[in-house]
């Protein structure tokens, strides 16, 4: 009888370090189903000072002073313009923290403007989205965070897609 209350308490011992290394991220085990859904609004103001409507872009998405996201566009191969965008420190709330069962969300704010003004084109913004995330299994923290971040990524990089694209 002691040794089975001994085995239980090292098997419970090792699953609580288990459960503690993988929060604090030193540990990257996560097998988890996810549910995100998004929404966004935005404003973009276009400036047109040449013959041509359509233009080439590079797009840069920051945060934090780190490059997240590069993406060229040519049109009609004209030179592109430099677009950055700069992704602001996101907002969460609700429960992100529990190891089984995640319900929360992520508001995030991204300003864009073109980088040289002297071009024929420019376009400046925000846009304004939320990310709202169902996870349960076993996930950390960071996990869920960074799940929340690359949905918000995408759907950045997609806007500039569907905006400016012809």
């Amino acid at each position: 009888m002691k040794r089975k209350k001994l085995a239980l308490l090292v098997i419970g011992c090792v699953f609580l370090c288990l459960v503690v290394l993988r929060e604090i991220g030193v540990v990257d085990v996560n097998l988890y189903k996810s549910m995100l859904s998004t929404s966004r609004s935005s404003n973009m103001t276009q400036v047109n000072r040449g013959q041509e409507e359509h233009f080439s872009y590079h797009l840069t998405i920051k945060h934090n002073s780190e490059t997240l996201h590069n993406h060229t566009h040519s049109y009609n191969n004209l030179p592109p313009i430099d677009i950055e965008a700069v992704l602001e420190e996101p907002i969460y709330s609700g429960n992100w923290v529990l190891p089984l069962v995640k319900t929360f969300k992520m508001t995030y704010q991204c300003e864009f403007t073109t980088r040289d003004t002297q071009n024929v084109h420019a376009v400046n913004g925000n846009i304004e989205g939320e990310v709202t995330a169902k996870i349960h299994g076993l996930c950390s923290r960071r996990k869920a965070k960074d799940l929340a971040f690359e949905e918000a990524k995408k759907q950045i990089a997609s806007y500039f897609q569907k905006q400016l694209n012809p």
